[in-house]
């Protein structure tokens, strides 16, 4: 069989083909997970997601801090299992839904690049940021791949003009924001595809399709925060960026004495000099991260002091919070792009699977809830290897939640305790 014959024979089986690579890489980069280490990760969200979620199955949920979606996401992925592996099974299977979905539209509207699809989309889903994301109970996978399955809806909107994937579309634009405010961006962008429609003559009921049930769920939220917290708005989240401004906080005469006051006796006193030096000189991308995000943890103290200080006024409290994070971006902007562009590299540079080098005596986050488990299950705290879907015991989520509630304080300095 010649060379021609053999690729002309591929490109007749181009959807076999594509979703033949995605599904063998995707289970075979899953593999070690789920059969080494078996364990949702767990990072500094985690807790507050999971307290969310358990409102949500007692009945009385308050999406002030979070928007909705994923904590019933992990209310729901818990009455199908008592057990937080679920989480990572549930964003595994939304992975590989979202993956096979974008191959079967290129398959559908795109024929020829079918195969490169597949190629394509196997190697997102096989970055390492992309592995950690699914094994963590956080929200980005979820937010990814709802991402990847509204593009798909929009394409088939796009191409068959039906008011019915319009509303599809709608929906899951919307699905999206409310897994992760960051989904805002779709807003501006969905203007320009109302634009779109208008100027090649779209019916005034697609219009109206693609308007309506996104503009019924967002309104519907902020209605529901509205009555809750007292705040029109889908979260009222936005006092955490205070963290990512951490390492160059300063006292100001911008800020009123008692934000000083906070600053000074919480963040200036409790950063080593020597971290935040080698933060600001140095640009090891792995231990300048590792330090950003340990030292992110002094904004929990702050942002208690600054909540105490408006009596628990939350409108107040946000405003101070915006204040303080743009008034120190503006007059750190160095420092700031400095911590955006390795925020960026490290994502893509698998930093949470490296060995922290300069500062070995730091633990992070993963590390001591991972301690935490061995011992509440009597297990060797050098064991390598788990092999939890065999012989592990299982790890409910009311286990969990006493696990995180646990290292809720200083998360960075209880390992040993």
């Amino acid at each position: 069989m010649s060379l021609s014959h053999a690729l002309n024979k591929i490109q007749q089986k181009r959807l076999p083909v594509a979703l033949g690579i995605f599904f063998v890489i995707f289970i075979l980069t899953r593999i070690p997970f789920y059969f080494h280490y078996g364990i949702p990760n767990i990072f500094y969200d985690s807790g507050d997601f999971n307290n969310l979620a358990q409102q949500w199955i007692f009945g009385n949920p308050n999406f002030g801090r979070r928007t909705p979606f994923y904590p019933i996401f992990l209310a729901g992925a818990w009455f199908i299992w008592n057990d937080i592996l679920i989480i990572s099974v549930l964003q595994s299977l939304f992975a590989v839904i979202s993956g096979s979905f974008v191959i079967m539209t290129f398959y559908r509207y795109f024929t020829r690049y079918t195969i490169l699809s597949g190629i394509a989309i196997t190697i997102f889903t096989s970055l390492t940021v992309y592995l950690n994301f699914e094994s963590v109970m956080m929200s980005e996978s979820l937010y990814v791949s709802m991402t990847l399955i509204w593009v798909c809806t929009l394409i088939y909107a796009i191409k068959r003009r039906t008011p019915y994937w319009w509303a599809i579309s709608s929906t899951l634009l919307m699905t999206v924001i409310l897994i992760r405010p960051s989904g805002l961006f779709l807003i501006p962008l969905s203007v320009i595809i109302i634009v779109y429609m208008i100027i090649n003559k779209y019916s005034s009921k697609a219009i109206l399709f693609f308007i309506i049930p996104a503009a019924f769920l967002y309104f519907g939220v902020c209605t529901y925060n509205l009555i809750k917290i007292n705040r029109f708005s889908i979260s009222s989240q936005g006092t955490d960026m205070i963290g990512n401004v951490i390492p160059y906080l300063e006292k100001d005469n911008a800020y009123p004495d008692y934000v000083n006051k906070a600053i000074e006796n919480l963040v200036i006193k409790n950063f080593p000099e020597d971290e935040k030096k080698y933060i600001r000189d140095s640009w090891n991308i792995t231990n300048v991260q590792f330090l950003q995000v340990k030292n992110q943890n002094l904004m929990y103290p702050l942002l208690d002091a600054l909540k105490t200080s408006n009596r628990n006024d939350q409108e107040n409290y946000i405003k101070t919070c915006k204040l303080i994070t743009w008034h120190a971006i503006r007059t750190h902007p160095a420092e700031f792009m400095k911590f955006t562009i390795i925020q960026m590299i490290h994502y893509f540079d698998g930093f949470y699977y490296k060995n922290i080098t300069a500062f070995p005596t730091l633990v992070d986050y993963k590390t001591c809830f991972t301690a935490r488990l061995q011992r509440y299950f009597h297990e060797d705290a050098n064991t390598s290897g788990r092999f939890f879907l065999f012989k592990s015991p299982k790890l409910s989520p009311d286990q969990a939640t006493a696990i995180l509630n646990s290292l809720n304080d200083n998360p960075w300095h209880r390992i040993n305790q």
